[in-house]
C-alpha cells in the first residue's frame, strides 16, 4: 500500500484554501465538542443525583414524553404540515435526517414495551395505556419511512423478549411472546407498502 499524501499537499496543488485547523469547519467541531461536554455533565449530574421517584415512573414519563412527540409527527403528517420549531428540509419528523426520528421512536417503543410487559404481569389496569402508546410509537416509526427504525423496533423488542424469558425461565410467556411478535410483523408486511 502507498501511503496517503498529506492533506496540505493535495489542497496546494489544487490550489484550494483551508483554515489553519485540523477541522474544515471547526465551529462544527466546537459545538460537537461543547455538545458531548455538556451531555456527560448532565448524564453525571442525573446518575449521581439520590432521586426518590421510582425508576418506572421515570421511564413512564420518558415515554410519554416521546409519544407526545410521535402524536405530533403523526398530526403533522396527516394534516400534511410542517411545525416551524423542525429543522428546514425534513420530510416529517424533528430531526434533520428521518432515521434519527425513527430510532428516537423504536427506542422509546422497546421501553415502552417493557413498561406494558411489567403492568401486564402485575395486572395494573395501566397496560391499555402502555398499549396504546406503544401502537403510537410503532405508528410513528413506519410514518417516518425509516428501514433502520423498523429494524431497531423490532429487533429490540426480539431481543427484549427473548432476554425477560430467558431470566424468568417462563417458557409460557415466551410462546405468548413469539407469538404476538410474529402476529405483529406478519401485520407490519401484509399491510405495508
Amino acid at each position: 500500500f502507498t501511503s496517503i499524501p498529506d492533506r496540505r499537499e493535495m489542497t496546494q496543488q489544487q490550489h484550494i484554501l483551508l483554515p489553519n485547523t485540523l477541522s474544515p469547519q471547526p465551529w462544527l467541531s466546537l459545538e460537537g465538542v461543547v455538545t458531548l461536554g455538556l451531555g456527560l455533565v448532565w448524564a453525571y449530574y442525573l446518575l449521581a443525583r439520590g432521586w426518590t421517584l421510582s425508576k418506572a415512573l421515570l421511564l413512564t414519563l420518558y415515554s410519554a414524553g416521546i409519544c407526545c412527540l410521535a402524536l405530533l409527527v403523526l398530526v403533522a403528517f396527516a394534516r400534511d404540515f410542517h411545525p416551524s420549531i423542525w429543522p428546514k428540509g425534513t420530510d416529517i419528523g424533528p430531526f434533520p435526517n428521518h432515521n434519527q426520528s425513527a430510532n428516537v421512536f423504536a427506542l422509546a417503543g422497546i421501553v415502552t414495551l417493557g413498561l406494558w410487559w411489567r403492568a401486564l404481569s402485575k395486572h395494573r389496569t395501566s397496560n391499555l395505556a402502555y398499549l396504546v402508546s406503544l401502537l403510537l410509537l410503532g405508528t410513528a416509526v413506519v410514518v417516518v419511512n425509516s428501514r433502520a427504525g423498523v429494524l431497531l423496533l423490532f429487533g429490540g423488542g426480539l431481543a427484549w423478549l427473548l432476554w425477560v424469558t430467558h431470566l424468568t425461565k417462563n417458557r409460557s410467556a415466551l410462546a405468548v411472546g413469539l407469538i404476538g411478535f410474529f402476529l405483529t410483523v406478519f401485520v407490519f408486511f401484509t399491510l405495508g407498502e
